[in-house]
């Protein structure tokens, strides 16, 4: 028997259209944002690639991070170590005039270009980057070393008990020397060199540290021709020579060590260079594949829609000459 909903069902127009337009909608949706509509029953089984992709990526993108860390570590370091390099060419400069035996001394000025760069020796020794600091194994800043002024008082009271120029040289060098002032203070920085990890058992690690034999160096010649006048004797013309050997000859070695140092950080910077550039071609890559396990294919896409569009008009064509037909076509 036929019920009343059966029977009005049955007389009501069927919309033979209306799945074709929902397939439209879905394909055009598909194509505006390149992103399939159901991943899950386009990929069924095949989320494995999507999850490898996904992990390999962001593998790639933590490692690039790491590595544009360890650039902008680099380019940091090398800036503060070519300041020092021009902060100790000043004295190397103005030393041999002034200490030549045959001249007046005129210690007070080879004494400020020393204090000058001595100072400005310590305040590279506070850059940091990022809050950490590059001289201090990546400690937050404020260093903990001692500044400048502080360095600089100990240092004259060393040079003011200094019975001859032999003790002068030997009281400099000590305060940086193992066991010294210096030595001392630098002894709560971290021992191991900053790392920048960018794989498995891979790393790169900056040498530098305000603990270097370079950066010793560098700070001692300086202080040396800072605390000239506060000596505590009489300088004659052979200790301004013994000075001007000591002196210029060390200056001439602590510029060739900031050189060597800073060839060693290049090193680093270069193989992170190469290290970066594979990173950024592999993350690339990844975000390819991702991107291509969950877009469409657009030109499938495309010749789908083509196909739905056509027979949404066909529907249409037909369903309008149906509704033209009348009893009287069926019974003549």
């Amino acid at each position: 028997m036929i019920t009343n909903g059966q029977f009005i069902g049955a007389l009501t127009p069927r919309d033979y259209a209306a799945d074709t337009r929902t397939r439209i909608e879905t394909l055009s949706r598909e194509l505006a944002s390149d992103r399939l509509s159901d991943l899950g029953t386009a990929l069924r089984s095949d989320f494995s690639r999507i999850s490898v992709a996904a992990h390999d990526l962001r593998t790639y993108q933590a490692r690039s991070a790491n590595l544009s860390q360890a650039t902008a570590w680099g380019a940091g370091l090398q800036t503060a170590l070519d300041g020092m390099a021009g902060d100790l060419r000043r004295v190397f400069d103005a030393a041999p005039l002034t200490l030549s035996e045959g001249s007046a001394p005129d210690l007070s000025a080879l004494a400020e270009v020393g204090a000058g760069a001595f100072t400005d020796i310590v305040s590279r020794l506070d850059t940091s980057l990022g809050g950490r600091g590059l001289f201090i194994g990546g400690l937050p800043t404020p260093s903990p070393l001692p500044d400048a002024g502080t360095m600089m008082t100990d240092l004259s009271a060393l040079a003011a008990a200094a019975p001859d120029v032999t003790a002068l040289i030997d009281a400099v060098d000590g305060y940086f020397a193992t066991g010294g002032p210096y030595d001392l203070a630098v002894t709560s920085l971290p021992p191991n060199p900053v790392t920048f990890p960018f794989g498995p058992d891979q790393a790169a690690r900056f040498p530098a540290s305000a603990a270097a034999p370079e950066i010793r160096d560098a700070l001692r010649h300086a202080a040396l021709a800072a605390v000239l006048p506060e000596a505590g004797f009489p300088m004659d013309a052979t200790d301004r020579g013994v000075l001007k050997a000591q002196l210029v000859e060390g200056l001439a070695d602590g510029l060739s060590g900031l050189a060597r140092l800073q060839g060693r950080i290049g090193a680093i910077e270069a193989r992170v260079a190469s290290l970066t550039e594979s990173a950024d071609a592999n993350r690339a890559r990844q975000e390819t594949a991702l991107a291509d396990a969950i877009a469409p294919d657009q030109f499938e896409t495309a010749t789908r829609l083509q196909a739905e569009m056509s027979r949404l008009e066909t529907t249409y064509a037909i369903t309008a000459r149906r509704s033209q037909l009348r009893l009287t076509d069926y019974i003549r």
